[in-house]
């Protein structure tokens, strides 16, 4: 075995998914964020404010689900797959946003 080939047994570190900028005009999310957080920093003229990453977290999340839910169809499954989370897990943030669908209510 060289010093290169991996262990027996390991697997291989998967890469992290990046989004792929398909049109170079529009910035990257992490930009828009970015460019986001200064306005909204601007904008306060001063005044004081309090739980930002809980704001930020909510103002991505619902958008991000909601966009989700569309491309797999409403399928639960598919989305949660899709993001990364256990179904319960998807279910519950759905129902913090207002999104989950009628029949998903009492789930």
């Amino acid at each position: 075995m060289t010093a290169s080939a991996p262990k027996r047994g390991r697997r291989a570190k998967k890469a992290k998914p990046e989004l792929v900028d398909l049109d170079s005009d529009i910035p990257p999310l992490r930009e828009c964020v970015r460019r986001s957080l200064r306005a909204y920093f601007r904008n306060l003229n001063g005044h004081s404010t309090a739980e930002v990453y809980e704001l930020v977290l909510s103002e991505i999340e619902a958008p991000l689900l909601e966009v989700v839910l569309t491309e797999v169809r409403g399928n639960l499954s598919r989305a949660s797959a899709v993001l990364g989370l256990n179904r319960a897990t998807l279910r519950k943030k759905l129902r913090k946003y207002g999104l989950e669908k009628n029949g998903d209510a009492g789930a």
